[in-house]
C-alpha cells in the first residue's frame, strides 16, 4: 500500500469509528453502550488497519467511506424505510457449494404438532445459515405416505366421512384427515382390518383405492403446507416415500448379501456383526410392510448415488436414533458422500398424545394463541412488511426453539411460549419492533444484499458466528448473540441512528436464521 493510500485509508477508518462513537457518546448514555459499539466497530476495522492491507476489505475505499456514513447520517423526514431482505452477511464461506437440508418429514395423516416444531425451526435455521454463507441450499422433506398410517386415514374416511371433504366439513384439510385417522386408530382392530385391506388393494394397483389414497394424502399435505407458510418455511424438494417402494427389496437383498444386516427379506432384520451386540431394527413391520426407517434408508441410499457432489444433511430427533448412517456406510464403504445426521433432543409437552404417540398440541393453535396475545398485537405494525402479527408470532415460536442446546430436551407448552423470561423469541421480536419503529425512519439504510453497502457493524460480529455455525451445524451461539444484543438494545435509551444500526444488524442476523421473512414473502 502506498503512503498516500495508507493515510487515506487510516483517515477513513478514523472517520468511520468516530461516527459510530458520536452516535453513542451522549453524556446520559451508559458507558457499556459505548464499549459495545467500540467492540462492534473495531473488531472488524482494527485488524485490517494493523495489517496495512486495504485489499482485505470487501469494498473499495470510497465505498468504505460511504457505507458506514450513510448508515448513521440523518436523512429527510419521512424517508421510505429500506426493504428488509434477509441477506448473506458474506457469500464467501461456502460460495456456491450445493447442500440439501432435510427436515420435518411429516406423516400425511395429521396436522403438524409441537413435536415437529423444534425440528422445523432447527432445519430451517440451518438451511438459512448455510445460504447466508453463500451455499446453494435446497430444503427437502420426506412425506411418509407408504405406511399403515395411510391405511388408517383412508379407513377413517371410508367409515366416518365418505362423500364429505374438508371444505364441506368446515375444517382445515390436515385437521380433517387427522381427526378421521384418530377415529379409526383408536378403534380396537385385528390383523386384516379395513386399513390393512385398503393398503393391500393399494399395493395391487386398485385404481379406486389409489385415488382415495392420493386424495387423503394431498388434503393432509396441503394443510401442513399452510402451517409451514405461517412459519415462513417453504420446501424446494418434496419426496414421497411411495416413489421409492420399488427400490426397497433390491436394497434389502444387497444389504443382506453384504452382511450389513442379518435376517430375511421379510424380516425381522438385525444390524451388526456380533450377535450379542446386534441392534434390532424395525425395518419390516408386523404386517409385512416396510417401516418408515427402511423407507428412509432407501431414500438416502438413492440420494447418495444420484447426488455425489451435494452435501446431504438430515435433522432428526435423538429419540429416533436409527443406525441408518452406519448401515449406509456399510453398504457403500468409501463413498464420496454420506448424509450427516444433525441430532436434537426430544420435545416435551403437557398435552395428551395421539394414536401414534404424537402430541395433540398443534403448531396452528400455538400461532393462533400468539396472534391473540395483547402484547404481540400491540407490537405489530400490520402495514409494515415483516412487522405484522403473523411475522412476530412465527419469530416468537421459532426463536424459542433455537435458543436451547440441541442435546437437551425442550419443553413446549402454551405457558412457556407466552413466558417472555423463558422464551428468547420474545426478546428478538421486541428488539425487531423497536428497531423498526417509524420514529427510526430517516437516512438511507444500506441494502444488506448489496455487497458495497453491507453494514460493517453487523458484519464484524456475524461473520465469525456464521463461520462457527456452518462448521458446527449448530446455530445456538448466533441466536444467543442476537438475544444478548437485543436485550441490551431494549434496556438502553437510543436515538434513531442507533435504531437504524439495529435494523441492519437484525436484518442480517435474523435473516441468517430464517426468522426474517424471505424477500418473496415481504411483497
Amino acid at each position: 500500500m502506498s503512503e498516500t493510500n495508507g493515510s487515506i485509508f487510516r483517515a477513513a477508518v478514523l472517520v468511520a469509528e468516530l461516527r459510530v462513537w458520536r452516535v453513542f457518546a451522549i453524556e446520559q448514555r451508559p458507558a457499556r453502550s459505548r464499549c459495545l459499539t467500540a467492540v462492534v466497530t473495531c473488531n472488524y476495522l482494527r485488524p485490517v488497519l494493523m495489517a496495512g492491507d486495504i485489499a482485505q476489505l470487501e469494498a473499495p475505499l470510497d465505498l468504505l467511506l460511504e457505507a458506514p456514513l450513510d448508515l448513521l447520517l440523518e436523512g429527510p423526514a419521512g424517508a421510505r424505510p429500506a426493504a428488509r431482505r434477509p441477506p448473506p452477511p458474506t457469500p464467501d464461506l461456502l460460495k456456491d457449494a450445493p447442500y440439501i437440508v432435510d427436515f420435518c418429514d411429516p406423516s400425511p395423516t395429521t396436522a403438524l404438532h409441537a413435536g415437529y416444531l423444534r425440528n422445523i425451526a432447527l432445519g430451517h435455521a440451518l438451511a438459512s445459515t448455510l445460504e447466508a454463507a453463500g451455499a446453494q441450499v435446497a430444503r427437502q422433506t420426506q412425506i411418509a405416505d407408504a405406511g399403515r398410517d395411510m391405511g388408517e386415514a383412508m379407513a377413517g374416511y371410508v367409515s366416518y366421512a365418505e362423500e364429505v371433504d374438508p371444505a364441506t366439513a368446515g375444517e382445515k384439510s390436515d385437521r380433517f384427515v387427522g381427526r378421521l385417522h384418530a377415529l379409526h386408530a383408536h378403534e380396537p382392530h385385528e390383523d386384516g382390518d379395513l386399513a390393512d385391506s385398503l393398503m393391500a388393494r393399494l399395493a395391487d394397483g386398485d385404481p379406486e383405492v389409489r385415488d382415495l389414497w392420493q386424495t387423503v394424502r394431498d388434503w393432509a399435505v396441503s394443510g401442513q403446507n399452510e402451517t409451514l407458510a405461517r412459519l415462513g418455511v417453504r420446501f424446494d424438494r418434496t419426496i414421497f416415500d411411495s416413489q421409492y417402494i420399488p427400490r426397497i427389496e433390491p436394497l434389502v437383498r444387497l444389504a443382506l448379501a453384504q452382511g450389513v444386516i442379518n435376517g430375511s427379506p421379510r424380516g425381522p432384520l438385525e444390524f451388526g456383526a456380533d450377535p450379542e451386540q446386534r441392534a434390532r431394527l424395525p425395518l419390516i413391520s408386523r404386517d409385512g410392510f416396510p417401516t418408515r426407517d427402511l423407507r428412509a434408508l432407501t431414500i438416502w441410499r438413492s440420494l447418495m448415488t444420484e447426488m455425489t457432489d451435494v452435501t446431504l444433511i438430515r435433522l432428526t430427533s435423538e429419540e429416533r436414533r436409527d443406525n441408518l448412517d452406519a448401515i449406509l456406510r456399510g453398504l457403500a464403504p468409501g463413498a464420496g458422500v454420506y448424509p450427516t445426521a444433525v441430532l436434537h433432543a426430544e420435545v416435551l409437552t403437557d398435552r395428551d398424545v395421539g394414536p401414534g404417540g404424537e402430541s395433540t398440541l398443534l403448531i396452528d393453535d400455538l400461532l393462533d394463541m400468539l396472534m391473540r396475545h395483547d402484547e404481540l398485537r400491540a407490537l405489530a405494525i400490520e402495514a409494515r412488511p415483516s412487522c405484522a402479527a403473523q411475522d412476530l408470532a412465527a419469530m416468537v415460536l421459532m426463536g424459542m426453539c433455537l435458543d436451547h442446546p440441541m442435546h437437551e430436551p425442550l419443553e413446549i407448552t402454551p405457558e412457556r411460549v407466552l413466558d417472555s423470561a423463558a422464551n428468547t423469541g420474545w426478546t428478538l421480536a421486541r428488539a425487531w419492533m423497536k428497531a423498526w419503529d417509524p420514529e427510526n425512519d430517516g437516512g438511507p439504510l444500506p441494502q444488506p444484499d448489496d455487497e458495497h453497502h453491507r453494514s460493517i457493524v453487523a458484519q464484524s460480529q456475524l461473520l465469525p458466528l456464521l463461520d462457527r455455525a456452518v462448521k458446527s451445524l449448530d446455530v445456538h451461539r448466533m441466536v444467543g448473540f442476537l438475544a444478548r444484543i437485543g436485550a441490551w438494545y431494549l434496556d438502553t435509551e437510543t436515538d434513531a441512528a442507533v435504531g437504524r444500526i439495529m435494523r441492519s444488524m437484525l436484518c442480517s442476523g435474523l435473516g441468517s436464521l430464517g426468522l426474517a421473512r424471505a424477500p418473496e414473502l415481504n411483497g
